[in-house]
């Protein structure tokens, strides 16, 4: 296969991701993440459940216990909190040797350096999820708040939280859209056909 063709392996997902993208992380990808740190973390951890490594690059608010309650097994979490500049250095290491890398906002390069780089992924299998702008990505992820299950005029206990998630871009010429329900267990995630909002359920 040539360096410069996606191919069509993918990584090991959990059931939720699954549903968000129709199969797993596609291997040599690069995807853009908007909206959502929770749905970066379901995206990930079926990589770290079946055993690869995780990295995450200037990504400050990727705490450690919500990647925990993902199911991110954390002796496979490498957390690179601030690179000092230094971003695209680290993401072309770890680009050789961990199969998915996330990556802050910071870390930008201009449409022929992303060409470049995309090739290099290809050829390693390595996924990149940015936080940021990126030329030409392979998959777009966008989230936004969908509703949420035991708050009601700001009484009661929250449970679980839903987000409306869409996948678009050239791995899904047709938008792809779920809802993703994070809380009161393994997060679940539930095929749509349109974008909807759930309503709002009242504590008990």
């Amino acid at each position: 296969m040539e360096a410069n063709r996606l191919g069509e392996r993918v990584h090991p997902a959990t059931a939720a991701a699954s549903v968000m993208l129709g199969g797993g992380l596609r291997q040599g990808a690069v995807y853009q993440a908007l909206g959502s740190l929770s749905v970066v973390m379901e995206l990930v951890a079926g990589v770290s459940r079946a055993g690869g490594w995780v990295a995450v690059v200037d990504v400050p608010q990727f705490g450690i216990e919500a990647a925990a309650a993902h199911g991110i097994e954390l002796e496979r979490l490498a957390l690179v909190r601030d690179t000092r500049g230094q971003a695209l250095r680290v993401i072309a290491a770890l680009a050789d040797t961990v199969p998915v890398v996330v990556a802050g906002p910071a870390a930008t390069l201009s449409p022929d350096d992303a060409a470049r780089f995309a090739g290099r992924l290809r050829k390693s299998g390595t996924t990149l999820i940015t936080l940021g702008d990126w030329p030409d990505v392979d998959g777009l992820v966008t989230a936004s708040p969908a509703g949420w299950d035991g708050l009601e005029n700001g009484h009661g206990l929250l449970r679980a939280s839903h987000l409306a998630v869409e996948l678009s871009g050239r791995l899904s010429p047709r938008p792809r859209r779920s809802i993703l329900t994070v809380g009161g267990g393994p997060a679940r995630a539930e095929f749509t056909a349109a974008p909807r909002r759930l309503p709002r359920r009242q504590s008990a």
